[in-house]
Formats: structure tokens, C-alpha cells, sequence
């Protein structure tokens, strides 16, 4: 249990040149995918029962309130971080999604502050829609502009006609003095959850990384981290990337291939089960010691057990060997993307209480702009002159307006790798 694991001459590819992915897939990875090196080594090594990988990608908002760190688990998955009941698919083969993860979205609700709700989706001609769920993929979603995203404007009176062409690549940017959308956003998938996702994560500041390294925060400017295809990628397929598993939390299993999803309970308690090649639960040899939350959020759902529970004397009649443990790490381990690892390491060096971002999980974006470098609880100022990006090229000359004043209020989380898959 969470040992480190060495396994000889395994092989990682570098690019040493533009490999025409730009910011999508800016960096290699470790595959997990039917044909995983890293999965069969764990197996083969008894370090896992199953070529089993599960995630929660984490929460990254714009302060210390709206910031969690992310889970990977290899060989299971963490049941503190779940709720209710799971929504298992075959993983199915599909050139247009290449993790095999297909599920079909029945409706995008907005879920305003002031306790309204209304539908992007099933009040248009379109209808549902198939989707991909690509865990490393740097925004929440990519959506059809048209009708679904025009749909959105609608309902938000505004009109987002920039990108940006940072951390979440290529997702939207509202116009400076725009007022951006304040309530959640919930994504029904068919014959499976609903999954909210908070405000502080769909609407974060603008973020990229500079030439030395440093993750550099705009708070001047809002980004919407959803992707609009139109255009040449007008009809490609949906993605539900990095951000829907704010909300949500996935696990694949590729002996069994299938995947399984759930809501998230975001969490730092951890309850680690383990998985066999059947798919199902073994958890007499595996427990871990819970971690407490630093945000409160410390207490499992109601049907999990508690943290307090004594771990069993007997650690069951598995052959000594079989079964090591499971190896578990953060999302940052699997170098989904660097700009995520300096920004969570950093922050937890700064203690709360000489946390200098704001403590609101919906901070103004008003005043000049400035872009603040998070480094050892002091900001930098970068001269923005000199900052070098591409204009966008994508929804162009519309009008910009603005939102009605409205009061935003949080929302609870309940009551709110890069693959190497074919081949």
C-alpha cells in the first residue's frame, strides 16, 4: 500500500518536435489503455488484482476554498470519493473516441443562482448527443456551437467571442468588462447520474505557463472552460475532459472492459478498495488510514463506512505475494499537465493563513489587469507586454453584453492520461 513500485526498462516517449497536437495533448504520458505497459507490469508484478485504473481529477478554482487535490488509484478505486450508485457501460470501440469511454448526454441544464433552472439542450431541434469521456483533455467539455452553445449565450445574455490559449486550450473567454455566468452547470447522462458542476470550476481566471515554468493566473479575465466546435469540427464528436471529473469520478477496468461512473464526493479522506479481474470489490487486504479534509468535507457519504473504523485483524486468505497493494498518486503523478503540478505544490506550501488569493470562491474580475504568480504566498507581477499569443480565430465580431447584476452563492458538493489505448 502506497509503496513505491520500480519496474525495469520501461520505456517513455518524448517528443522532440511538434507533434501537431498543440495545447490538447501537449505532453506524453503514461498509457492506460487495453494494451497499457504500466498495467500489465502491475499486474504481472502481483502489485494489482486487475488492470484497474480509476480518477478524480480535483478541483481548480480560483482560491484556496475551490482547490482540492486530485486521486489516481491503480488496481481499484477510492470509495470515499463516490456517491451513490455507479453507472457501468461496456467500453466499446469507436475511431471518433479513442479512450472507449461512449456515453449519451439527454441534457446540459444551467443551473442559476437564483434557483432557476433552464435547458441547453432538450428545448432544441438537436437533441441528445453521444460523447467521449477524455480524462486528460483541457477543458470541461466540448459542446456543438450550433444550436448548443448559441443556446447558452441565450440564456446567459452573452456573447463570448474570444479563446484562450492557455492551461484549458481553446476554451472560452469572456471580453473584458463581460460579466460571466454565475450559477452551476448539469450534465444528465443517459440512464446514469446527473453530474453538477460547480461555478468555481467551470468559470476559473485565465491561466498559462510561462517560459520558465511559472503558472501565471489572469483574474481579469474570466475563462468558460468549454471548447465550441464549429467550423471544421463542427461535427466532431463530444468530450467530457478534465474538469467533469471535478463532479464526477471514473473507473476502468480493463480486464472486465468495462467503466464504471459516479458522482464525486470531494474529499481528502481516503478509503481505498481493490478490484479484481472480475470487477468486483476486495477489500479485505486493502485499507488505508484516513486523511483529514482540509476544507471540512471530511465525512464519507452516508452508505460508505466511516474513517473511524477499525481496519480487520485478519487480512484475509489471499496467498502471501498475490496481491501487494494498490499504488496509488495524485493526478499530477501522470503528467496530465505540468501547469497543474506547480500550481498544487505551491499552493500547499502556503498556509491558510497567510494565503494571500482571495477567499471568496467567486472573486471579482473589476480593476487593471494584473497577473499574479503564486510563488511561496507572494505575488509577481508580469508585465503584460510582453506576454506572445495567438489571436483567436473563432467566434468572431458579435456583440458583447452583459449579464444582469445577480448575487452569486456557493453550492455545495451534494446538496451540490494520456492513453496508450490501441495497438
Amino acid at each position: 500500500m502506497n509503496q513505491n513500485i520500480t519496474l525495469d526498462s520501461f520505456s517513455v516517449g518524448v517528443p522532440l518536435q511538434d507533434w501537431a497536437q498543440q495545447g490538447y495533448h501537449p505532453m506524453m504520458a503514461f498509457g492506460l489503455g487495453e494494451n497499457s505497459t504500466i498495467l500489465r507490469a502491475l499486474k504481472s508484478g502481483n502489485h494489482i488484482a486487475s488492470r484497474t485504473w480509476s480518477m478524480f481529477f480535483g478541483w481548480t478554482g480560483a482560491n484556496s476554498n475551490s482547490q482540492l487535490d486530485g486521486t489516481f488509484v491503480f488496481g481499484g478505486y477510492d470509495r470515499a470519493k463516490v456517491y451513490g450508485q455507479g453507472y457501468t457501460q461496456d467500453l466499446k470501440r469507436d475511431e471518433r473516441c479513442a479512450t472507449q469511454m461512449l456515453v449519451v448526454i439527454d441534457d446540459v441544464v444551467l443551473n442559476f443562482p437564483n434557483g432557476t433552472d433552464a435547458s441547453v439542450v432538450a428545448e432544441t431541434s438537436s437533441g441528445p448527443f453521444d460523447a467521449c469521456i477524455i480524462p486528460d483533455y483541457p477543458v470541461m467539455m466540448t459542446i456543438a456551437y450550433n444550436p448548443y452553445m448559441l443556446s447558452f449565450m441565450e440564456h446567459t445574455n452573452t456573447s463570448i467571442s474570444q479563446r484562450s490559449y492557455g492551461v484549458s486550450y481553446y476554451s472560452l473567454l469572456y471580453d473584458d468588462g463581460d460579466k460571466p455566468y454565475r450559477g452551476d452547470m448539469t450534465i444528465n447522462i443517459r440512464d446514469g447520474p446527473a453530474i453538477r458542476i460547480r461555478n468555481s470550476q467551470l468559470v476559473v481566471p485565465e491561466r498559462y505557463i510561462e517560459e520558465d515554468g511559472q503558472l501565471v493566473a489572469n483574474y481579469s479575465r474570466s475563462n468558460l472552460v468549454i471548447n465550441s466546435l464549429q467550423d471544421i469540427n463542427a461535427n466532431d464528436m463530444s468530450v467530457l475532459g478534465r474538469q467533469f471529473l471535478s463532479a464526477a469520478y471514473v473507473m476502468v477496468n480493463q480486464d472486465t472492459r468495462k467503466f464504471t461512473m459516479w458522482e464525486a464526493n470531494p474529499t481528502s479522506v481516503e478509503n481505498l478498495v481493490g478490484v479484481n479481474e472480475e470487477g468486483e470489490d476486495n477489500n479485505d487486504w486493502c485499507v488505508s488510514e484516513p486523511v483529514a479534509s482540509a476544507s471540512g468535507n471530511a465525512e464519507p457519504p452516508p452508505d460508505q463506512p466511516s474513517p473511524d473504523q477499525p481496519p480487520p485483524e485478519d487480512g484475509g486468505n489471499l496467498p502471501s505475494g498475490a496481491i501487494a497493494g494498490i499504488a496509488i498518486g495524485g493526478v499530477t503523478f501522470l503528467a496530465i499537465i505540468i501547469g497543474i503540478a506547480f500550481w498544487q505544490r505551491r499552493r500547499r506550501k502556503a498556509s491558510a493563513a497567510a494565503d494571500p488569493w482571495p477567499q471568496s470562491d467567486a472573486p471579482t474580475y473589476q480593476g487593471e489587469t494584473t497577473y499574479h504568480i503564486r510563488y511561496q504566498g507572494q505575488y509577481f507581477e508580469v508585465d503584460a507586454n510582453n506576454l506572445s499569443k495567438e489571436a483567436p480565430n473563432e467566434l468572431q465580431g458579435t456583440e458583447v453584453r452583459q449579464l444582469p447584476d445577480s448575487q452569486w452563492q456557493e453550492t455545495s458538493p451534494r446538496n451540490e492520461l494520456r492513453y496508450e489505448l490501441t495497438g
